[in-house]
């Protein structure tokens, strides 16, 4: 586990990451097969963050750089999904300098059922 110390306001949030599976099996396996498997490619999980204060859990992606926001693949830049427990959704945000403000809508139609569980404590 890592603690993040926010040096302006002395809080704490603590953060827990690895590699391929995160301790949400259900989400991994639904990113998977819906999310960053575009195009005919299988993009995988290189990694997961996930921050418990903000009940956010973020995959860096590899294999497959589709893009929602342009409707295409990156030439160089990978993607990643952020899944927003509290909110029972999830979007996808670019590694792309230039898009990195840009924010995806939240795809709350379409999240699974159990995603809108999991935030709940």
């Amino acid at each position: 586990m890592i603690v993040i110390i926010n040096l302006l306001s002395s809080e704490r949030a603590e953060t827990t990451e690895g590699y391929q599976s995160s301790p949400f099996p259900e989400i991994d396996s639904y990113i998977r097969v819906y999310c960053i498997s575009k195009g005919g490619v299988a993009g995988e999980i290189r990694r997961w963050t996930y921050f418990s204060e903000a009940q956010l859990l973020v995959y860096d992606v590899v294999k497959n750089r589709w893009c929602e926001n342009i409707g295409r693949q990156h030439m160089s830049n990978n993607i990643m999904i952020l899944v927003d427990l509290r909110r029972g959704v999830y979007y996808q945000k670019c590694h792309d300098p230039a898009r990195l403000q840009i924010r995806r809508s939240p795809r709350s139609s379409g999240a699974p059922p159990f995603l809108h569980r999991l935030g709940r404590g």
